[in-house]
């Protein structure tokens, strides 16, 4: 049973009775998706131990529990680059990551552009042309907060 409920970006943290603290994607109202929950009494089985309300300033999240009181957690993205490759003779930069909550969070390489979520590789992907120098590294960002910073490797195609 949905108690509490927060909305931070496109996101709905809800204190939920029995399942402790739910956080649903909400980008598309007809269906919103979970993408994550925190139970501290999980398996307890009791009607009305769970979180009643919940707040949320940056990447922290407090779920206020009936029987546990105040939790608090941190709502971060793991990102992971998986390519980072310049194409010298191209031009082109390519950039390829995994995120912990994918496909829910927007990724960004910053200085570059947003990247796109590719169903069937089960990644983030992002190619950029007319990029006439190696950058050296690149960071990619989630909107719901982590950062990673990987090497660009320099091929000759």
């Amino acid at each position: 049973m949905p108690h509490g409920i927060t909305i931070s970006g496109k996101y709905a943290y809800v204190g939920w009775f029995t399942d402790g603290l739910r956080i649903l994607d909400i980008s598309n109202p007809a269906a919103p998706r979970s993408v994550a929950q925190y139970d501290p009494e999980a398996g307890s089985g009791a009607a009305f131990v769970g979180g009643i309300d919940v707040a949320v300033s940056g990447n922290n999240v407090y779920l206020s529990h009936t029987t546990g009181g105040l939790y608090t957690l941190d709502f971060v993205d793991t990102i992971t680059i998986t390519r980072a490759d310049w194409q010298r003779h191209s031009k082109k930069l390519v950039v390829e990551a995994t995120s912990s909550a994918a496909p829910s969070p927007t990724l960004n390489v910053v200085g570059y552009g947003v990247m796109t979520y590719n169903v069937s590789l089960g990644r983030y992907t992002l190619t950029v042309n007319s990029v006439n120098s190696n950058p050296g590294t690149v960071t990619v960002t989630s909107d719901i907060g982590g950062s990673r910073t990987g090497t660009v490797r320099r091929t000759n195609n």
